[in-house]
């Protein structure tokens, strides 16, 4: 079942309520207090966040969308931001006519920064046209109750091995979903960053040891505290 956030625009509702009935998916209504479209999964609790292009920019603007984004990243195992519509650019900026004048601030460069440090953060991020918004909810619908999905190099992951913990583990280096799955099984993430380097050597091999060994070190040296995971697998933005 879809939660759909009561304040969305009625027309936006009423379509994704039309394309879920099409493929038989239930869905109701509700005042969401993070995102615009929410529901349970394999992965765990997918939020969707949907803005337009122009609200997007808005909101960088305001420094209402990081916020945004880091509740959104806190609240769901499957974040997403969901840009709507294209960014009107020119000569390398973003911004809108007025008149025979271009009003912009942000480079194109600028604003997919931002997007890729939000990306780091945990936060997915998908586009869609402004007709084909319907759409492409019901198809992440369908892609987040996938049995498996394809990653990097043919290796292929199951909804059970994305776990938090596991997400955490994929920040080391050299620590891909496999084999952070296995490690979430057997350790708390506690246990893990506390291990010497010696055990990580044995588990993951002597280069990627020394590499997971010196990246935990340096986490804990930069924030001058006991051995603990960096921010639950959240990088900052």
């Amino acid at each position: 079942m879809i939660t759909l956030d009561t304040r969305e625009p009625e027309d936006v509702l009423v379509a994704v309520e039309k394309a879920a009935i099409d493929e038989g998916v239930r869905t109701t209504r509700a005042m969401l207090p993070q995102g615009d479209f929410v529901w349970e999964c394999p992965l765990g609790i997918m939020g969707v966040e949907r803005k337009t292009a122009s609200d997007l920019m808005g909101s960088l603007s305001s420094g209402r969308a990081a916020e945004q984004m880091a509740r959104m990243i806190e609240a769901y195992t499957i974040p997403v931001l969901m840009i709507v519509g294209d960014l009107t650019t020119h000569k390398g900026k973003i911004g809108r006519w007025s008149g025979k004048d271009f009003n912009g601030s942000w480079t194109v460069m600028g604003v997919d920064n931002v997007l890729l440090s939000w990306q780091l953060a945990g936060m997915y991020i998908v586009r869609a046209s402004k007709k084909d918004t319907a759409a492409r909810i019901i198809s992440l619908y369908r892609w987040s109750h996938k049995r498996e999905h394809l990653v990097v190099r043919g290796s292929v992951i199951t909804p059970t091995h994305i776990t938090r913990q596991a997400r955490t583990l994929c920040t080391l280096p050299g620590i891909g979903p496999k084999r952070a799955a296995s490690l979430a099984k057997q350790y708390t993430l506690a246990e893990l960053f506390a291990m010497p380097e010696t055990v990580w050597q044995k588990m993951a091999g002597k280069t990627i040891g020394e590499r997971v060994s010196q990246f935990i070190n340096a986490t804990i040296i930069d924030n001058g505290d006991s051995p603990q995971p960096p921010n639950d697998g959240m990088m900052g933005a």
